[in-house]
């Protein structure tokens, strides 16, 4: 027989015939892999950014929660200067009255001494302000209590009160600033949540203590007007609640009011 001089082809090997599937599947994982993590960086960032207006969301919230709040004793110039006003108020001193408030009227002397006959003093006072509409202005709710003379029970009070600077620095009570633009932010301040509840607070506190005490009562009706007063009294009463109108003793009216 004759010899086969060829060489028979060797067939290939199991590596090499699986090679090219190999390779195939190797590039198709990191196609997948690749679009995982595009997707995922997306993800996280529509998530970052989801948060990130979250947050700053919750900082307006919480910025105009702060904005609409009332500071209890914060400002210690202003509750120096509203401790003066009661002090000249009660000792009926026109001349420290002029020194630290700006009115179109004249305080009137004769119904200031005539507000004496009734009051014994005013403690317990509490100034919640909020910043006004100009750099070192404020709008300040002042509770107080009067203590009037004969009387036990005191009565819860109180009045709105718009207060500037002065060029040498001092503070000064502005009760002409009811126009305008101040006006506008009275009212809007006057709105507050925060304020509403504060003055109705106080409005029913003093409710409480006339039903407590008929003698308050009484003489809160005779103050505004409300029951007859002497012929001789009238007149100078009259004067009276006129001249010191800021010390109305029902606070939601006077606030409303001042």
């Amino acid at each position: 027989m004759a010899k086969n001089n060829f060489k028979r082809k060797k067939k290939p090997g199991v590596v090499r015939r699986i090679l090219p599937y190999f390779v195939i599947i190797l590039v198709a994982a990191a196609l997948i892999v690749a679009v995982i993590l595009i997707t995922s960086r997306k993800g996280n960032k529509d998530r970052q950014e989801i948060q990130t207006v979250v947050d700053v969301t919750e900082n307006q919230n919480n910025n105009n929660n702060q904005i609409q709040s009332l500071e209890k004793d914060g400002v210690p110039e202003v509750k120096e200067l509203v401790q003066k006003y009661f002090d000249a108020v009660k000792k009926a001193d026109v001349k420290d009255l002029k020194q630290i408030v700006v009115q179109d009227t004249e305080f009137s002397e004769e119904a200031l001494k005539k507000q004496c006959e009734y009051v014994e003093s005013y403690e317990n006072i509490i100034c919640y302000t909020v910043p006004g509409i100009a750099d070192n202005t404020y709008i300040a709710y002042v509770y107080y209590e009067i203590k009037f003379i004969g009387i036990d029970t005191k009565a819860p009070s109180m009045i709105r009160l718009y207060i500037c600077q002065n060029k040498d620095g001092s503070l000064y009570i502005d009760k002409n600033a009811k126009d305008g633009e101040i006006a506008a932010y009275l009212q809007e301040v006057a709105g507050w949540e925060s304020v509403r509840e504060l003055v109705a607070n106080v409005n029913t506190r003093y409710q409480e203590a006339c039903v407590k005490d008929e003698a308050l009562k009484n003489l809160k009706d005779m103050l505004d007007g409300k029951t007859s007063v002497p012929s001789s009294e009238k007149s100078s009463e009259e004067n009276t609640s006129e001249s010191v109108s800021d010390t109305v003793y029902d606070a939601e009216s006077q606030a409303d009011e001042a």
